[in-house]
């Protein structure tokens, strides 16, 4: 597990580093594996250190297979020792927040995934996480951040970010700094690639195969943008940064290039033109990157052409550069990411005809009990963040049926997406909006029993929140405009201001805050303060 720290206290004088000292990121792919040693200086900017790339069988494994041969296993292992030696070098440490081990699909659709990551981490002491695609967009955005707002990204413009790997698209739609949307696809370069060797397709029947999956994604992505006329499609990836490298070799990467589609669509013929053996030797690429470098460029090319674009951009950003912004940045989930985060639940609890003014105002409400509270449940701003999606989707479960609504939610919820959090984080608001009412968490509720003890506890802090902040708005009206907090000889005392009745709140709380006084040992009162406000 991957603590949540303030790595720039941590980077100080009491944790005994340098300011500037280097964090390290290892991406586990389907064809290779990537380690990022960086160093973030005063400023909170990245700097490259050290970069080194192993090639691994995971994807050829997992998308024929299903699950990752042992000898697959051995060699990434022997890789991952490879990536130690150098972290040594760095007097980094595996297990310290400063070194961070991700991977993506080729391990998270292995059915042995967790035959994987224990053989892993006995070997080398490396703890991967596997990083689903709501994941994946969240390092997108928090890596390609910089760009929002520069050139060629005009704040009015659209941007789809799209990365092709070896097992499927993925794609985050921009509106400036706005998300739009974040979607994966299963078209990927090893599985195009896989499929043709598999049917044994002439190079006709491949082309028109992959042409059909791109117009079915195309139609898709153009269903949700506001302006498909404006839009800028940005390849990321390293078979994207290849083509730039090669028509353009003076890029250093630290720009986004544009390329003109009839030049990418020039080299993409030449490409796959040639079998992989004569890639490797005229490129000096790996087999497993030249096997999938034409398909991928491909793809890039066919989605282009379906969203009538002449012109491809191209950045050096990866998802390790949003992984390193996720480390070096205590406040990434506040700021103007987390209202990312935010806006896709109010999508989700609109999709569910959610009462949003009173989903707004119990948010509001947990929110400022929870900065009340801090001192007691010394929860950080993701928390923050999680107790306020489950206030904006605690009664999405209205929808299926007015009867255990809770239980819904829960469902609903934990089989949703939103943008930006992982499944874990997910089924943390989940779990708080399904405790919003009657039954308190119990050791033979299974969902809730089977989270880590620290989930657990913040489960149970947060909906017991979440019922008071609830409770105080049970007419569904907002009349209380404000409600001030004080502690008094072991009570919260709640004063509420500019209401003449506040009957039916207190008959709530009296329902709800039984939770409330066994989490924070805190009785709660509700009194009437001034009736003018």
């Amino acid at each position: 597990m991957v603590k949540e720290v303030d790595l720039h206290a941590a980077l100080g004088a009491e944790a005994g580093l340098r300011p500037d000292a280097p964090l390290a990121v290892i991406d586990i792919g389907a064809t290779s594996m990537r380690m990022l040693v960086a160093q973030v200086d005063a400023d909170g900017q990245i700097h490259e250190l050290e970069a080194l790339q192993q090639s691994v069988t995971l994807g050829k494994d997992t998308f024929t297979r299903g699950t990752i041969r042992p000898q697959s296993i051995e060699d990434c292992i022997a890789g991952l020792r490879n990536f130690l030696i150098i972290l040594r070098e760095y007097r980094l440490e595996v297990g310290s927040p400063w070194v961070r081990a991700v991977a993506t699909s080729a391990v998270r659709e292995a059915t042995n995934q967790q035959y994987f990551l224990d053989r892993v981490y006995i070997a080398t002491g490396l703890e991967v996480e596997v990083v689903d695609n709501a994941e994946v967009a969240r390092f997108t955005y928090l890596g390609i951040r910089r760009y929002l707002g520069a050139q060629p990204f005009a704040l009015r413009e659209t941007a789809l970010l799209m990365e092709i790997g070896g097992g499927g698209t993925e794609v985050l739609g921009l509106a400036g700094r706005t998300v739009l949307f974040s979607q994966a696809h299963r078209l990927g370069s090893l599985r195009i690639r896989q499929g043709q060797t598999d049917r044994q397709l002439s190079e006709t029947e491949w082309h028109g195969l992959v042409e059909n999956q791109a117009r079915r994604i195309a139609e898709i992505m153009r269903g949700q943008l506001p302006d498909p006329a404006r839009l800028r499609l940005v390849a990321m990836g390293g078979d994207a940064r290849f083509v730039a490298r090669q028509l353009f070799p003076d890029w250093c990467g630290q720009d986004v290039l544009r390329v003109p589609l009839k030049d990418w669509r020039t080299l993409t013929d030449e490409i796959s033109a040639v079998s992989p053996d004569e890639l490797v030797q005229r490129y000096h690429l790996t087999y497993p990157a030249a096997e999938t470098l034409g398909p991928a460029l491909l793809a890039y090319r066919l989605l282009a052409e379906q969203l009538g674009r002449k012109w491809i951009y191209v950045t050096a950003v990866t998802m390790r550069d949003g992984v390193l912004a996720e480390m070096t940045k205590p406040t990434v989930w506040e700021g103007d990411f987390t209202k990312q985060i935010i806006r896709s639940a109010f999508a989700l609890a609109r999709r569910y005809q959610v009462d949003v003014p009173h989903a707004e105002h119990v948010a509001k409400v947990a929110r400022k009990l929870f900065a009340f509270l801090r001192e007691e449940h010394g929860l950080g701003p993701r928390y923050e963040l999680i107790l306020t999606l489950a206030a904006i989707l605690h009664e999405v479960g209205m929808f299926v049926s007015t009867t255990s609504h809770h239980k819904h939610s829960y469902y609903l919820i934990a089989n949703s997406e939103i943008f930006g959090l992982g499944a874990r984080s997910i089924e943390l608001v989940a779990q708080v909006a399904r405790y919003h009412r009657r039954a308190e968490p119990k050791p033979t509720h299974i969902p809730y029993n089977s989270l880590r003890r620290e989930d657990r506890i913040a489960v149970c802090q947060l909906a017991a929140i979440l019922r008071i902040a609830d409770a105080v708005e049970r007419t569904h009206t907002q009349r209380i405009g404000r409600l001030d907090f004080a502690r008094q000889d072991g009570t919260l005392v709640i004063t509420a201001h500019g209401v003449t009745d506040i009957g039916y709140e207190q008959m709530a709380l009296a329902e709800k805050s039984g939770l409330f006084e066994q989490v924070f040992g805190l009785r709660v009162m509700l009194s009437k303060g001034k009736a003018n406000g």
